[in-house]
């Protein structure tokens, strides 16, 4: 078979590439898994693949593939499939990575395809964790031995105006923001997408995926409105279903109340009277305003530990959807 393969750096990645057009599937499987194991990392170079082609040849050589669940990046699903995605949202490029390395069981394998290569300066950085680690100071090895595992709380943020928004769970600290209202709002959209990716009945919630890689977790949502919804597909019973739903597998949603109508739409959602924070938006000044938020957060933070509590032991993992 007429392919040809090098080394293309000093340890770690191995290039098969294609002299005679076959096709990828006539690779010799066998010789595959050796090269992978010896190397760690494949490239694939002058074959003709698409997705297609690209999902039945990985799923010889891989089985129980993984989505991308609670991480910072926006991807995008590839033909409705959540274990093939986009590696992000085509604007930012991506630092060197462990991939889903907050997950208490990580993935084993990556693959990666190249649908449309770009004309310059188009890289995937990889790196030999081991030799990497093998390479640092003793100082820092030792600063690394010392690192306890400690309570996590993870934020994501759902923007909902003319469409909904969602990003990963990431650190308070590394979220974005900023933002810049429109004419439309798509409350009920949110508040479903919300729970869909938090828990769901299918099982791939992100709150499930932790607590099924065995790390203790509870949630809290905080839906920040006016009350105002004028551009949801979903239903006002949609939104309701939704919030039923989280009530119903233990995980508090605080409504914070920008006026009067977010009260009464709250209300109207089946939302508990103690459960919704209410702000005067006529007299409330920035100072006010401010408590008013740490109020929020700390009946949040008690609702998570509160939870916690009903279910014994401690909590590895804490998950904010505002």
């Amino acid at each position: 078979m007429n392919t040809k393969t090098q080394p293309i750096s000093d340890s770690i990645v191995q290039e098969i590439i294609n002299l005679d057009n076959i096709s990828i599937l006539e690779l010799d499987k066998e010789e595959i898994i050796s090269l992978f194991k010896s190397n760690g990392v494949l490239l694939f170079r002058g074959f003709d693949v698409d997705t297609n082609l690209f999902k039945e040849f990985t799923n010889l050589l891989s089985i129980d593939f993984r989505n991308y669940a609670g991480g910072a990046f926006s991807r995008r699903v590839i033909n409705g499939d959540q274990t093939l995605l986009s590696v992000n949202d085509f604007k930012s490029e991506i630092k060197l990575h462990g991939e889903m390395y907050y997950q208490q069981n990580i993935p084993l394998m990556l693959w990666f395809f190249c649908a449309n290569p770009p004309l310059e300066d188009g890289e995937t950085t990889v790196c030999d964790g081991r030799q990497f680690f093998n390479e640092i100071n003793s100082s820092t090895k030792e600063l690394f031995s010392k690192v306890k595992e400690a309570d996590e709380i993870l934020v994501a943020i759902t923007r909902f105006s003319t469409d909904v928004i969602s990003g990963g769970y990431q650190r308070a600290e590394s979220i974005d923001t900023s933002y810049n209202t429109d004419g439309m709002t798509a409350l009920y959209d949110a508040i479903v997408d919300a729970q869909n990716r938090l828990i769901n009945e299918t099982g791939t919630g992100y709150m499930q995926q932790l607590i099924d890689n065995g790390t203790t977790t509870q949630a809290a949502i905080l839906i920040f409105t006016d009350g105002m919804n004028n551009h949801s597909k979903s239903s006002a019973s949609d939104a309701y279903k939704a919030l039923v739903y989280l009530k119903k597998s233990e995980v508090p949603v605080i409504f914070v109340a920008f006026g009067n109508d977010a009260v009464t739409e709250a209300k109207t959602l089946g939302v508990a009277d103690k459960n919704i924070i209410f702000i005067d938006t006529d007299h409330a000044d920035t100072a006010s305003l401010g408590a008013k938020l740490k109020e929020v957060l700390q009946i949040a933070s008690k609702s998570v530990v509160s939870m916690s509590k009903s279910v014994g032991g401690t909590v590895d993992a804490g998950l904010f959807s505002v």
